[in-house]
């Protein structure tokens, strides 16, 4: 009874004090005993009743009753069944295993006597700055922190810790803002300095430090799963650390948080994205990849867009919204519905599941980007001089072509040399032969000792008289050149009408199809008497590969019948392209013209030749020509261009064609012994050579082969030349060089290179009736002609292609990319993957609880990470903000760093996270601005002792003493390196193996299945999924790691020798500097007697065994908690 009396008592005492409030008092009743089955969730409601929303707890059910009836208990159903002893009426359940306490019934019953007034969940309320308390003791705060953390502790009747010593706090701020311990130089500057303001200098020489930005990284690449490898068994290796680096950068640029979030978000979608942009969306491809043989991709490609959801939600909004991917969630509201409005966001993707990366983007190393810089200021350089003005040269153009216009005046004519751009290069023996766009050919890769180069080209110059052969320079050549070795040796040089063509006797040609891009035409000739037919097909020489032809169900006709052409054996058949099939077009696929199908036919390639030997008595040819169909419907915009040709000749059988003859060989340079006539004399151990001794040959030089007789040519003529280096002299194989025809009555070397007719015809046209058209083609050509121009054109093709090549080299990273058309979005049931429930398609879209997009329409990431960011967003300031607050005080404001929900823990100190939230924004989201704002308060800088303050609040959730926290792994490692004077401070790249180096570990390869292990000894997370807060634990196998370790042996080995280079000979000094160093604190009296007494028992401190036993000792303070915490 007396038991029964103190309980009313006490309640009755609290009924008559504040008013209870739902979220801080009813909320957390109701979330861990009823809305399991009362809850969110509609699958799993029970009676249809919610109790997590005001409205339906007021409803009336069936039967009359209502679950509260504000302000009587005898009518709300709710207070019935908890009080009830009915075990079939009793709530909650017995099955349910859970049971109500006393005290938890008798506050549901004062609430209802209050009203049952329901609250929104406080983190769904947006933040509002609260006014700074008053406080008691006015001299302690230094900022608005403490004001609020002042007020508490004042309200609980305890007093705030004293400011830590000096060194103390140096070694505090030092591990919370950069990572590392403080060196003995910047330990005795800041006990030198007695100014005011020492300690908020120390702050901001922090802040500006790189090495910040590399600590603070270490936080954000927990909450994003960052690794180097992807996981699964196979753990192969991905290249994120672009987006690493790219974060570590932020945060040292000080990127204000909403801005740091877009770019991480949506980068991509902003407008003109730059690099570091596109890089910072990899935030959501560092989930892992599963490329096992047995896996789904369809499957995995739902886990990685959950994953992203997941992690969206946990690191900005602090809700655990995967609990709603296969229900609704049973404690937030967030229906399942809007979990696949989240998922549609990131659904977006051209990405097919599995081990795929893309999408993806190029990156360049520092290195690599230092040497693109200077690249392309070169190029740029090149490209001033090809963007002069042409006015500047009218002076020089008068000049040049006013012997052009006297000539055409005086002979109706301009001779010259016109250049010739290769169709093809061969080599016989493995060379690389690369045409090049101002119509040379260089040779790289293979060098042979003895080779043939083949070439084909193509001309409509009729009456040609000679062949110019061009030997040129070029960087890649041994001396520059001309000849691979430097030098070459000619030994033959060779005209062949044709390619690989036969003598076909006088050509009449009976059909011409014009330029063909689709459709198709019918031939029907006569082709009485003719004893050969040839079928070409050319193309309108625009590069594209899709020039597929088709000869469509070709036949002969006579007085006796008809015969199917595919039914005679061709006498030849060439290509370039493939190969000329019956049948079937070139890729061997069923023929269509037109879209019909064919029957029968020739399926080919441009350009090509197929001849036939007619039987006799045929007097007609039949056929249907045209584009193939296929190739046309299979590469996207094609852009066929082909043209059909019929000829016939009289001829009885085809020949063989021979080489032309020259009359003469004349150079500009010839090598004793190694005239230019010997290229034409048909004897292997002749040719022309250009080397002479004590005398530079590394020069561009000319030669000209002149025909014995005109030879024809005209439109269509194709032409094979061969370059033999047959020569004694090994590898003397020509480098680059470039191939002209004239047909000048006397070609010579010093004549110009030939105009183009149009140039001819401006030219032809006096000065004053040219057009402006003209006028502008004429001062183009010109310049075109001048030599810097060339040597810039030249630099410019070589700049481009060593842009080129670097780019090709550049390694790749994965990044965001929404596709042209998003993939649709269905509910998946269950969250099955292949369940989808296609009734609906969802579009994106954000949690109803919350504040609604600012976008009309479909929205995207972009604006997801703008709704994010908006100021009166209610959670991500306060998330962001208590992460940061957990940072520096090992634990946050609100407990649950990870669920801000309804069954996370409410905010220990409320209105100092609205507070911190509401400034975090004002300030324009400035990180540096809230890390200095904490670390410059009275709270931070307390004391760890506080015997008081452990009694009454052992947990120090009110903040009355500074906490003492164990250093990360990542501290542990880094600050071992740097107190044995070892640590590597490089900056940036790719991930180097933690013992193979002894760079930071941000910079370590993060390998998901072989964790580094002093990482995981000391609680790295797993890099599986976000980590929004690290577990601190204390084991056995640590202290085992510490001491047996070879790689922490060493570093106490390296701080031995650090010591005894510093103070050699003064073992006093040695202990004083390794305890400055280990503990940012000088050793006290005794402890440095023990140390001396150690040393002295193992001997001198400067001999071998005296290095030894320091080496012992420092290992000793690199295993003591002095080191391995911070106080």
């Amino acid at each position: 009874m007396r038991f029964t009396l103190t309980i009313f008592i006490a309640f009755a005492a609290a009924a008559t004090a504040a008013p209870l409030s739902f979220n801080r008092d009813i909320r957390p009743i109701l979330s861990n005993n009823c809305y399991q089955c009362h809850g969110p969730d509609s699958a799993a409601r029970k009676a249809k009743l919610r109790l997590d929303r005001e409205a339906d707890s007021r409803a009336e059910r069936k039967g009359g009753t209502r679950a509260i009836v504000p302000g009587n208990l005898t009518e709300s159903e709710l207070i019935y069944r908890i009080t009830t002893d009915d075990a079939d009426e009793k709530m909650p359940p017995a099955d349910s295993h859970r049971k109500l306490t006393l005290k938890q019934i008798e506050t549901l019953k004062q609430w209802v006597k209050e009203g049952g007034k329901y609250e929104r969940h406080w983190s769904f309320i947006p933040p509002k700055a609260a006014p700074l308390p008053k406080v008691k003791l006015k001299t302690w705060p230094r900022n608005g922190v403490d004001h609020f953390i002042l007020a508490r502790l004042e309200a609980e009747g305890l007093k705030p810790s004293p400011e830590a010593d000096k060194a103390t706090l140096l070694r505090r701020v030092s591990f919370d803002l950069i990572g590392l311990p403080p060196t003995l130089a910047q330990l005795n500057a800041f006990l030198a300095d007695k100014s005011p303001k020492a300690f908020e200098k120390v702050v901001d020489r922090l802040l500006a430090s790189p090495r910040y930005g590399e600590h603070m990284a270490r936080y954000w690449l927990d909450a994003a799963r960052y690794a180097d490898t992807n996981g699964f068994q196979s753990d192969s290796t991905r290249n994120q650390w672009h987006w690493r680096d790219w974060v570590v950068d932020a945060l040292n640029r000080n990127m204000p948080f909403d801005q740091f979030t877009i770019e991480q978000l949506a980068g991509d979608l902003l407008p003109k994205p730059s690099l570091g942009q596109l890089i910072a969306t990899g935030f959501n491809r560092n989930h892992m990849l599963n490329g096992e043989g047995g896996a789904i991709a369809a499957e995995t490609q739902v886990e990685y867009v959950v994953d992203r959801v997941e992690t969206t939600g946990t690191v900005w909004l602090g809700l655990t919204v995967g609990c709603a991917r296969c229900h609704d969630h049973k404690y937030d509201p967030i229906s399942q519905n809007e979990f696949y409005q989240l998922f549609a966001f990131f659904n977006a993707l051209p990405e097919r599941g599995g081990g795929d990366m893309e999408p993806t983007i190029k990156v360049p190393t520092p290195e690599q980007s230092t040497k693109l810089k200077q690249l392309e200021t070169t190029l740029a350089g090149h490209q001033a001089v090809l963007n002069k003005p042409l006015a500047r040269f009218d002076i020089e153009r008068e000049q040049w072509e006013t012997p052009l216009r006297r000539e055409i005046e005086q002979t109706g004519r301009l001779d010259g040399w016109r250049r010739l751009k290769p169709d093809s290069a061969e080599s016989a023996n493995g060379s690389e032969l690369k045409i090049q766009d101002d119509a040379s050919v260089l040779a790289t890769g293979k060098l042979p000792d003895n080779d043939d180069y083949t070439l084909t080209f193509s001309t409509d110059l009729a009456g040609i008289t000679g062949i110019r052969l061009e030997t040129l320079t070029d960087p890649s050549l041994k001396g520059g050149g001309p000849g691979r070795e430097g030098n070459f040796v000619l030994t033959g040089f060779e005209l062949q009408p044709g390619i690989n063509e036969l003598d076909l006797g006088n050509l009449e040609q009976r059909f011409d199809s014009g330029l063909m891009k689709k459709g198709a035409k019918r031939i029907d000739i006569d082709i009485t008497s003719q004893r050969l037919l040839v079928l070409d097909v050319g193309d309108g020489d625009n590069g594209i590969s899709s020039d597929w032809a088709n000869w469509g169900e070709p036949i002969l006709e006579g007085p006796d019948g008809t015969l199917k052409l595919t039914d005679l054996d061709w006498h030849s058949a060439t290509t370039d392209y493939r190969e000329v099939l019956k049948d079937r077009n070139a890729k061997g696929e069923p023929q269509r013209i037109d879209g019909r199908p064919l029957k029968w036919g020739i399926g080919t390639h441009a350009k090509s030749r197929v001849v036939f030997v007619l039987p006799e008595g045929y007097t007609r040819f039949r056929a249907t020509v045209g584009p193939d169909t296929g190739a046309l419907e299979e590469v996207p915009n094609a852009q066929t261009s082909i043209r059909f040709f019929v000829r016939v000749s009289t001829r009885g059988r085809p020949g063989k064609l021979e080489p032309l003859p020259f009359a003469s060989a004349v150079a500009e340079f010839n090598q004793d012994g190694l005239p230019v006539a010997g290229a034409i004399d048909g004897d292997p151990k002749s040719g022309w050579g250009i080397w002479k001794k004590d005398f530079d040959y590394n020069q561009p030089r000319k030669a000209v082969f002149r025909l014995k007789e005109t030879w024809p040519a005209g439109e269509g003529t194709r032409f094979t030349l061969r370059l033999r280096h047959k020569h004694d002299a090994k590898k003397h194989l020509l480098g680059r060089f470039r191939v002209s025809v004239t047909a000048a009555p006397e070609p010579s070397i010093e004549m110009r290179d030939g105009l183009p007719g149009e140039i001819v015809h401006i030219l032809s046209t006096p000065p004053a009736k040219r057009l402006a058209k003209q006028r502008d083609s004429l001062a183009r050509h010109h310049r075109s002609l001048m030599p810097d121009f060339i040597a810039a054109r030249r630099g410019g093709e070589t700049t481009r292609a060593a842009i080129k090549k670097l780019n090709d080299s550049l390694g790749s990273t994965m990044v965001m990319r929404d596709s042209a058309k998003p993939r649709d979005t269905f509910l998946l049931v269950r969250g099955v993957y292949d369940q989808p429930d296609k009734s609906q398609s969802i579009q994106p879209g954000v949690p109803a609880s919350l504040p609604g997009l600012a976008k009309r329409g479909r929205a995207n990431r972009l604006d997801l990470a703008r709704w994010l960011t908006d100021p009166n967003h209610p959670l991500t300031a306060r998330v962001t903000v208590n992460r940061y607050w957990q940072h520096f005080f090992g634990i946050g404001l609100v407990k649950t760093t990870e669920d801000f929900g309804v069954q996370g823990e409410r905010p220990e100190h409320p209105r100092l996270l609205d507070w911190l939230a509401t400034e975090f924004v004002q300030s324009g989201w400035n990180v540096k601005h809230l890390h200095r704002l904490i670390v410059t308060s009275a709270t931070y800088r307390q004391a760890s002792a506080n015997a008081q303050s452990e009694q009454a609040d052992p947990a120090n959730t009110w903040f009355a003493r500074a906490p003492i926290r164990r250093l990360s792994a990542e501290q542990v490692r880094d600050g071992l390196l740097a107190v044995s004077g070892e640590l590597d401070l490089e900056s940036g790249g790719e991930g180097v193996v933690a013992d193979e180096s002894n760079r930071r570990s941000i910079y370590r390869k993060v390998m998901r299945n072989s964790p580094d292990e002093v990482m995981h000894t000391f609680d790295s997370p797993d890099h599986i999924s976000h980590m929004p807060q690290r577990n601190v634990t204390t084991t056995a196998t640590q202290s085992l790691l510490l001491l047996n370790s070879e790689w922490t042996r060493n570093r106490a080995a390296a701080l031995a020798k650090r010591l005894t280079k510093r103070h050699p000979g003064n073992a006093e000094a040695q202990v004083a500097a390794a305890h400055e160093l280990a503990f940012g604190q000088a050793p006290l009296p005794s402890q440095l007697n023990d140390a001396l007494a150690f040393l002295d028992a193992c001997g001198a401190a400067n001999k071998p065994s005296g290095l030894a036993a320091l080496a012992e000792y420092c290992h000793v303070l690199m295993n003591a908690n002095a080191f391995l915490y911070v106080d």
